[in-house]
């Protein structure tokens, strides 16, 4: 993919869009460089979803990953808060809530930063504003 997604161009815009995609990897894909580079920056089993991961693909299945061991299916809901963009860069604040793979509510805060080049996210850093419970 080359030049800027539909709809959007700036870094923050990106972020938005794909964490508004949250529980959906399929929709996650087509935002990402084929050579992404995602840093978790929480712990998480790295079974699941490594603290970095490199590659599209790779991204798609851990996130496929996290999505069906933590969360119930059509559970989630996103919502951003806020977003900022300088030059290549941009941030989303957003939350996350929803039902655990037990049937526990939950809420969570994020930060998510994203480089992009040519219309396609680089490189993401995800950080949580609050603890990430176990599922």
């Amino acid at each position: 993919m080359s030049g800027l997604q539909e709809g959007f161009s700036l870094p923050g815009e990106y972020a938005a869009r794909l964490v508004q995609s949250a529980g959906n990897p399929e929709a996650i894909g087509p935002l990402l460089a084929e050579d992404v580079t995602w840093r978790l920056q929480f712990p998480i089993d790295p079974d699941i979803m490594p603290s970095v991961v490199h590659g599209r693909a790779a991204m798609v299945g851990a996130l496929d990953r996290v999505f069906s061991v933590y969360y119930q299916e059509g559970s989630l809901q996103s919502t951003v808060h806020q977003t900022i963009s300088q030059g290549q860069s941009g941030a989303a604040l957003w939350s996350m809530k929803g039902l655990t793979s037990t049937g526990a509510p939950f809420e969570n805060r994020y930060v998510l930063w994203v480089k992009v080049r040519n219309g396609e996210i680089t490189d993401a850093w995800e950080f949580a504003g609050t603890p990430f419970g176990d599922a």
